[in-house]
C-alpha cells in the first residue's frame, strides 16, 4: 500500500487506518473462512482481512515495512463519519488536519464512498528494523513530518 505522506505515522505506529475511494464495480465480499474482502469490478482481490501488504512511500519504490489488514469496511461518506477516534486512527491530530489533508488528496471528491481499512504493522524483518532507523536518522533527506501532511 501506497502512504506517500503519511508513511511516518505508519511506521511509528499512529496511523492504524486507512481510507481508500471506492471504485465503480468494487464490493465487499465474505469468504469460506469468515474473511471479508474488496473486489474490484473484475472480480479481482484489492484487500483480504488477514493478508499482508508491503508498505511503500511511492509506487515501484522498496518496502519500509509490511502491514496485516485486520478489518475492511465501507464508508457512503467519509468526511461526514468522522470522530476523534477516527482521526486518531489516522494518524492525525485534529480533526481539521484530516480534513485538510484529506481535500488536498481528493479536491472536489471528498464526499465520496470509500473502503476503511484497519491494519496493524507485522513485527520487523532485521532489514526493515535497519531501514527504520536509516529513516529516522534520514529526516533531513525526505523532510520534517508535518502533521497537515497527506497520506
Amino acid at each position: 500500500m501506497i502512504f506517500s505522506k503519511t508513511i511516518t505515522q505508519v511506521l511509528s505506529g499512529r496511523k492504524t487506518q486507512t481510507m481508500r475511494k471506492k471504485h465503480p464495480g468494487d464490493k465487499l465480499v465474505l469468504l469460506t473462512d469468515g474473511n471479508v474482502q474488496v473486489r474490484d469490478a473484475s472480480g479481482r482481490p484489492r484487500w483480504t482481512e488477514g493478508n499482508t501488504y508491503a508498505v511503500q512511500r511511492e509506487r515501484r519504490h522498496k518496502a519500509e515495512a509490511r502491514l496485516r489488514v485486520i478489518a475492511l469496511g465501507e464508508l457512503p461518506d467519509p468526511l461526514a463519519a468522522i470522530d476523534m477516534a477516527f482521526v486518531r486512527a489516522e494518524g492525525f491530530d485534529t480533526v481539521e488536519a484530516f480534513e485538510k489533508t484529506w481535500r488536498q488528496l481528493h479536491g472536489t471528491k471528498v464526499h465520496e464512498p470509500c473502503w476503511v481499512i484497519t491494519f496493524e504493522l507485522v513485527p520487523a524483518t532485521r532489514g526493515q528494523k535497519k531501514l527504520a532507523r536509516q529513516l529516522a536518522k534520514g529526516a533531513a533527506k525526505y523532510g520534517p513530518f508535518r502533521q497537515g501532511s497527506a497520506r
